[in-house]
């Protein structure tokens, strides 16, 4: 590696200040050509576009050095500005965007203003309307055991109702390509557990706003709805702390 740093240096050395270059250009070339520098090998095509560069307009034989300098630096100030020159242009034309903007909007105000409104209004009024029929949805595990009222729900004896529980999980995420998989139905209803919650706990957050600012006369939400929202959470809840502990259980008991 040292020679290589050496020998690269004496080229540019012997390239810039030779009062021969065209000799002494020829003998590094050959020593470059002909020499494996630790294994790698500098071809010659690799020298010509390093030190006789085709897009640089200079003459190497030239002896004098200031003549090449001011050439590489008229064409390195040509391209600073040329830079500076697109740069401005872009600058001014991002400007222009922006006043054309803030102009738009300050004429428009009224026009852009209920637009905004609008598309609040048409938002939550499908999403409380969504959501009031998802609260409705038989399907769902807030509405398992409709027919009982939490407090009965609670009364009933933890096996009984924990089995119940397990059996209708089996048989709703059953896997029918291979029926002896009895994990996935577990994954599957806490993950469907876990999404009901999510919703419900928005729902409610979204529901107590919209009442305290008074909107929701004009959506499909009340107090009712919250009330009953809580009531669904509440027995999810419940729901899923009897799944918890029957899985606990039957841990216990195979471990045992």
């Amino acid at each position: 590696m040292k020679q290589t740093i050496t020998l690269f240096a004496s080229l540019v050395f012997l390239t810039l200040h030779t009062s021969d270059q065209h000799l002494e250009t020829q003998k590094i070339n050959e020593t470059l050509y002909n020499k494996n520098i630790e294994g790698l090998f500098i071809p010659e095509q690799f020298v010509k576009d390093v030190f006789q560069p085709h897009d640089i307009n200079l003459n190497l034989n030239n002896n004098n050095n200031a003549t090449i300098i001011t050439s590489i630096s008229n064409k390195i100030e040509i391209t600073v500005t040329t830079i500076q020159t697109w740069i401005s242009q872009k600058k001014d034309d991002s400007f222009e965007l922006l006043h054309a903007l803030i102009n738009y909007v300050s004429n428009h105000k009224f026009f852009l203003g209920c637009c905004t409104l609008s598309a609040i209004y048409t938002y939550l009024f499908i999403y409380t309307l969504k959501t009031k029929y998802f609260l409705h949805n038989k399907t769902c595990w807030h509405n398992w055991k409709k027919e009982l009222s939490f407090e009965q729900l609670c009364t009933l004896p933890a096996a009984d109702i924990s089995y119940t529980l397990l059996h209708h999980v089996q048989s709703r995420y059953m896997n029918h390509q291979n029926p002896t998989d009895h994990v996935t139905p577990l994954a599957q209803f806490m993950n469907a557990i876990e999404a009901e919650m999510k919703k419900l706990t928005q729902y409610i957050f979204i529901g107590k706003w919209l009442t305290r600012l008074k909107l929701s006369i004009v959506l499909p939400i009340n107090q009712s709805s919250i009330l009953v929202s809580q009531q669904k959470l509440q027995r999810l809840h419940f729901i899923k702390h009897l799944f918890v502990e029957s899985i606990a259980s039957q841990n216990t008991a195979v471990v045992t």
